[in-house]
C-alpha cells in the first residue's frame, strides 16, 4: 500500500508543476495582450504566410482576437478570427471525444482528421474571397492608428478599421 501513495506522489508531482507552469505561462501571455497592442510595428510575431502572399492565412488576427479576448470584447475577439474563437473550443472537444474513443478500445479513425483539414481549407479560401481585404471573414486591416475602441478606450487597442482619415491621400 505504501509503494502506490509514492507512486501517486512521484505521478502528481510533474503534473501540478505542469498546471502551475501552465497557469504562469496564461498569465504572463494574458498580461502581454492586455499590456501591449498588436500593432505592425509591435514586437509580436508576423504572419510570414501574409508577409510573403497578402492573403490571410487561418491564423490570421489570432493575436488581436486573443487581446480582444484578454479584455472582454467577445465579439470583436470574434470578428477578428471566428475559427479561433469559435472553432477552436468545439475542434478541441472533438478531438478529445475520439481520445477518449480510443482508449476505450475503439478504432481510430482518419475522419476527424480530414473534417478539420477541410474546414481549414474551407475558411481559408472562405477569408480570402472576394479578395483579401472585402471577406466578411477576413481580419480587419491593420492600418493607421484608427481601431476599434475596447471598453470605450479609442485607438489603443486590438482590430483596425479602414478609414478615410487614414487613407495617405485625399478624396476630394
Amino acid at each position: 500500500m505504501q509503494l502506490s501513495t509514492n507512486t501517486m506522489k512521484i505521478r502528481s508531482g510533474p503534473l501540478a508543476a505542469m498546471i502551475l507552469g501552465g497557469t504562469v505561462l496564461v498569465g504572463v501571455m494574458v498580461w502581454c495582450l492586455r499590456t501591449y497592442e498588436p500593432t505592425p510595428m509591435s514586437w509580436y510575431p508576423k504572419c510570414v504566410f501574409y508577409q510573403a502572399t497578402g492573403l490571410h492565412c487561418p491564423g490570421c488576427g489570432g493575436t488581436r482576437a486573443m487581446r480582444a479576448l484578454a479584455h472582454g470584447e467577445v465579439g470583436l475577439a470574434i470578428r477578428c478570427n471566428p475559427l479561433l474563437i469559435v472553432g477552436l473550443p468545439i475542434m478541441i472537444s472533438m478531438i478529445a471525444i475520439q481520445r477518449r474513443r480510443e482508449r476505450a478500445g475503439g478504432l481510430a479513425s482518419p475522419r476527424l482528421a480530414w473534417v478539420l483539414f477541410f474546414i481549414m481549407i474551407v475558411y481559408f479560401i472562405g477569408r480570402n474571397i472576394p479578395s483579401p481585404t472585402n471577406s466578411p471573414l477576413a481580419p480587419p486591416a491593420t492600418v493607421g492608428q484608427r481601431t476599434i475602441p475596447l471598453s470605450g478606450i479609442p485607438s489603443k487597442h486590438a482590430c483596425s478599421l479602414w478609414h478615410p482619415t487614414d487613407w495617405p491621400f485625399s478624396l476630394g
